[in-house]
């Protein structure tokens, strides 16, 4: 919707003015919702949309094929957590399930 006589418009302001629309924007720290997440919500969350904006952008037939490498390398990453905390903060117990959820969400 282009906008009404008398209101701004950034491509027909200024340079020095086109600025002060982009500033009003709220913008949340990064990953300040995550913080409130458990591991395995947030692995959860970010597969589904991973998986969404595959089928979006790239169609059913490469969400299918995404969908088999996630199954193919969860079990890669189960193992390598057994040996390596994904975080500081994560224990192995709780990454093991996130991943384990991942995979089931993602048949």
């Amino acid at each position: 919707m282009a906008p009404g006589p008398g209101q701004p418009n950034c491509r027909t302001q200024p340079d020095e003015h086109r600025g002060q629309h982009q500033s009003r924007r709220h913008r949340a720290p990064r990953a300040a919702s995550l913080e409130h997440l458990e591991y395995r919500e947030f692995l959860s969350f970010w597969y589904q949309n991973l998986l969404r904006y595959f089928e979006k952008h790239y169609g059913k037939s490469s969400t299918l094929f995404l969908r088999a490498l996630i199954l193919v390398g969860m079990p890669a990453r189960m193992l390598a957590g057994i040996f390596v905390r994904p975080k500081p903060s994560v224990g192995r117990k709780d990454a093991l399930a996130a991943y384990w959820r991942v995979m089931r969400e993602s048949l």
